[in-house]
């Protein structure tokens, strides 16, 4: 972590009072940066200078992780008297930002002036700042070689809507990432969750336990019993579950003589393969049944999946929504546990999951269909019916967009290999718009 109360005095900028002399506290940085090496401190140094450049509470670097679909403040530096705040900002759900993944995409700075002007459209992303006495904000993204993610200042009260300065220091923040990125590669694998508390569980596809130090496959987990009992305390840990459901979950019809001791074997088993990342206690024995440790701080993909389209259903912004939509695409990698979806706890929820991606998938390509982007409308079209090709509407969707792409022989024949999974209603439109086609 990186304060701006630090006391060694090994890197700090030179720059009276008021620090707004553009041209001074970029002829001190240059000077500063030229004659250090270490790309920590010149890190710490360029997030200096911005925050003297902005006259800031705080400045910091929030990289992406796109394979878990997360940010990360990773380096920070506060002005006196302010708290940081980089051990509360471990792992931020792309979801719960979709504007700022706009941002990234477009390469465009994201600029709050006033807290208040955002609060009706993006309740969320106000909650958030405002819990952490944030009233403006300037921040800008950065996408090269092996980074992404966004430099910015809380609470500028200089130069607010002039991204300029963060554009200039983000050139050396960028170089002396991936620099530290190829020094500890192997480190770094896993370092996106650097909070020991912190665990992210993906569900969909194949298990995955991510943690502070290492990552469990879903072929790590060699006995069946652990790993039914932790995919369901996972899937279902608002409340306790007696025991005896828990061993009903796990043997089902078998009949066990002794439910405690029996599941006590399973956490034992269990405990040996969580302890290869250093959660052997994240199942605890609790009132005579076991549960999760509530000392960790949880996020599956499951429930962040939920999220996204709770907010989808909340929002009307084109890009918002595409960027949502996108991420459910990245969070959704397969079925529910496939592993052992014959479980008849399992079953209904995977089924559930199933065609509820199906559901706001095809919102997706009715809305990808009217902005006329067929290309991505073909593509997710073949995703979608890898997962279920009986589904008439994304039929109905990739014809369209074949025949509006310009490929009129190509989607009269996929047409009639397609006629068996077309409803009527769809049948009917496809043959009227390949009418229209010919007049």
């Amino acid at each position: 972590m990186m304060n701006g109360d630090r006391k060694e005095g090994i890197c700090r900028l030179n720059v009276d009072g008021n620090g707004c002399d553009y041209l001074r506290i970029l002829s001190d940085l240059e000077t500063k940066l030229r004659n250090n090496t270490n790309p920590k401190e010149k890190i710490e140094l360029a997030l200096q200078g911005a925050l003297m450049f902005y006259g800031a509470d705080r400045a910091y670097v929030i990289e992406v992780d796109d394979e878990l679909g997360i940010g990360v403040n990773t380096y920070e530096c506060c002005a006196p008297g302010i708290a940081p705040e980089i051990d509360n900002l471990q792992f931020m759900p792309f979801e719960m930002f979709p504007r700022w993944l706009c941002s990234l995409k477009s390469d465009t700075p994201i600029i709050i002036t006033d807290l208040e002007q955002i609060k009706t459209e993006f309740l969320e992303e106000y909650r958030y700042l405002e819990k952490r006495s944030v009233n403006s904000l300037l921040a800008v993204p950065f996408q090269k070689r092996l980074n992404a993610g966004f430099l910015g200042v809380d609470n500028p009260k200089r130069n607010v809507e002039d991204p300029g300065f963060l554009r200039l220091v983000i050139l050396c923040i960028v170089v002396e990432l991936n620099e530290i990125l190829l020094q500890e590669w192997r480190e770094r694998r896993y370092a996106s969750i650097k909070q020991p508390t912190i665990i992210q569980a993906n569900l969909f596809g194949k298990l995955e336990i991510i943690s502070a130090t290492d990552v469990l496959k879903d072929d790590s987990f060699t006995n069946e019993s652990g790993y039914v009992l932790l995919t369901f305390l996972l899937l279902n840990r608002k409340r306790e579950h007696p025991l005896r459901l828990l061993t009903d979950v796990i043997w089902e019809s078998t009949d066990m003589g002794n439910p405690y001791n029996s599941i006590k074997n399973v956490v034992y088993r269990l405990r040996k393969t969580l302890a290869c990342i250093g959660l052997r206690d994240l199942i605890q024995a609790s009132h005579g049944t076991f549960t999760l440790n509530p000392n960790y701080t949880i996020f599956t993909d499951v429930e962040r999946f939920d999220d996204a389209c709770k907010r989808i259903d909340n929002s009307s912004d084109p890009a918002i929504l595409q960027a949502l939509y996108e991420s459910i695409i990245g969070l959704y990698r397969g079925s529910l546990l496939p592993r052992y979806d014959f479980y008849h706890w399992l079953m209904p929820k995977t089924l559930y999951y199933q065609n509820k991606f199906l559901h706001y998938m095809k919102r997706y390509l009715s809305m990808l269909y009217r902005e006329k982007n067929y290309l991505r409308v073909q593509e997710l079209s073949m995703d979608l019916l890898s997962i279920d090709m009986y589904e008439s509407e994304v039929h109905y969707y990739l014809i369209k967009a074949m025949l509006m792409s310009g490929s009129k022989t190509l989607s009269q024949i996929y047409f009639r290999q397609a006629e068996p999974y077309l409803t009527d209603e769809h049948m009917q439109e496809v043959k009227t718009l390949f009418t229209s086609c010919r007049t």
